[in-house]
């Protein structure tokens, strides 16, 4: 049965083999039959109440792969949704895993779960609470007993469990901008994937970047390489508003394993605070035309708040820069002095 699976399509005038295979005494054999008739492509009117009955089977292994072959079926499945939705509370835990997995393949359909996903993030088996979590995001029902339940399982010791909480508690946006303290508290986790989802997460749940924009700055100090990549990436998604993590982004651009980041980040904010003048100024002297030239485009950008900078731009024209550079010094110093005389 196994193998005319595999077969696929080519296989389908061994089908009807199958359908009396799948009602076989031995299990196995059900369940094989139920994996290939699911790869023949056959129509769903046909299959669905062979899957009906082998969601019933005495066999845990049977009942796992018809609920398996549910999500391949997309929309074809809605009639199956309430067996599904009772299979969220099997006995065994392989099956009670694959429901989950499967009624957030099936997602807009499986609305009808969302009471009974949240009831098993609380379910002994730290896979099955990672599958409903998921489910709950692929759906995204907006209530309010969703975004409190995910909020929850933050804190779940599991990883994977609090990391798929924090996936889905994005996909709701700042509908989910409750759970931002304790989505904080995960850039402190000892688990880096953690820490770099929560920073992907927070502009999503909050659009205020004066609230996040400091807790991602932290975090651009992080241990991990993924983590200060995941952040700097994201203050380049959040844009100006970011501009206060320029001092930090331009100290990350003498780093070989962070420059790159840094540099992507800084293209994308494309502002600066008054605050960084000191920063930019000791970046004027670093042995790298990349930093000067970034240095040199933000001083301009300050116009008279870069005045102080003045000497320091002034020295640069005498090194062997290229004209390129020279002119763009040039034109730099002129914009800050007018500035600063008007």
């Amino acid at each position: 049965a196994r193998s005319l699976g595999k077969l696929g399509t080519v296989a389908t005038p061994a089908s009807q083999k199958l359908f009396v295979a799948a009602k076989d005494v031995d299990a196995d054999v059900r369940g094989q039959a139920v994996f290939a008739l699911t790869a023949l492509g056959i129509e769903p009117d046909v299959l669905v109440p062979v899957l009906a009955h082998a969601m019933q089977d005495p066999s845990a292994s049977v009942r796992r792969l018809a609920i398996d072959a549910l999500a391949k079926m997309g929309s074809s499945a809605k009639s199956l949704i309430n067996p599904l939705i009772a299979a969220l509370d099997d006995r065994d835990v392989s099956v009670r895993r694959t429901a989950a997995a499967t009624v957030g393949e099936l997602a807009a359909d499986g609305a009808a779960a969302v009471e009974k996903l949240i009831n098993i993030l609380k379910d002994m088996d730290p896979e099955v609470r990672a599958n409903a979590a998921r489910a709950l995001g692929k759906i995204g029902v907006d209530d309010a007993a969703v975004t409190r339940a995910l909020t929850e399982l933050l804190s779940n010791s599991n990883v994977p469990t609090a990391l798929a909480a924090v996936n889905s508690l994005a996909t709701f946006g700042e509908k989910a901008n409750f759970s931002l303290p304790e989505l904080a508290k995960l850039l402190q986790h000892g688990q880096p994937t953690l820490r770099a989802a929560a920073v992907a997460a927070l502009p999503r749940i909050e659009h205020d970047s004066k609230k996040i924009v400091p807790l991602l700055i932290l975090s651009l100090e992080d241990d991990d390489w993924n983590v200060r990549k995941a952040t700097a990436a994201t203050l380049g998604q959040i844009g100006a508003p970011a501009k206060s993590a320029v001092p930090v982004l331009f100290a990350m651009l003498r780093s070989e394993d962070d420059s790159e980041a840094a540099r992507s980040a800084l293209r994308e904010i494309d502002a600066v605070g008054p605050e960084a003048v000191p920063v930019l100024i000791r970046a004027l002297e670093v042995d790298d035309g990349r930093v000067r030239y970034y240095a040199v485009f933000y001083l301009g950008k300050l116009g008279p708040a870069a005045k102080d900078a003045l000497p320091a731009l002034r020295r640069l024209t005498g090194d062997d820069s290229g004209f390129r550079f020279r002119s763009f010094l040039t034109k730099t110093i002129k914009s800050i002095e007018e500035k600063s005389d008007n």
